[in-house]
């Protein structure tokens, strides 16, 4: 049983290698046709979307933490106290 599952898993990695390599070959061509298509912003947009993604959860989660720290009143703080007045 366990040998039928690792052969399943084998041949499923297979076909996702081959399927994202086909997907992306496809994308690359469309995304760097040099004439204008319906939709070229949503698809530049999709295919772009996993490179900003990461970026875009750490600064959320940074920001929720300093919120949750009430650290931005503590930074104002020391930023009056040093500027004279």
């Amino acid at each position: 049983m366990l040998d039928a599952a690792w052969m399943s898993l084998r041949v499923a990695d297979r076909y996702r290698a081959t399927s994202a390599t086909l997907l992306g070959t496809l994308g690359a061509v469309g995304a760097g046709a040099r004439r204008a298509f319906q939709g070229r912003a949503l698809f530049s947009g999709m295919l772009y979307s996993p490179l900003v993604m990461p970026e875009v959860i750490s600064g959320l989660s940074l920001l929720l933490l300093f919120v949750a720290l009430n650290a931005e009143t503590r930074v104002l703080d020391r930023l009056r106290s040093r500027t004279p007045r």
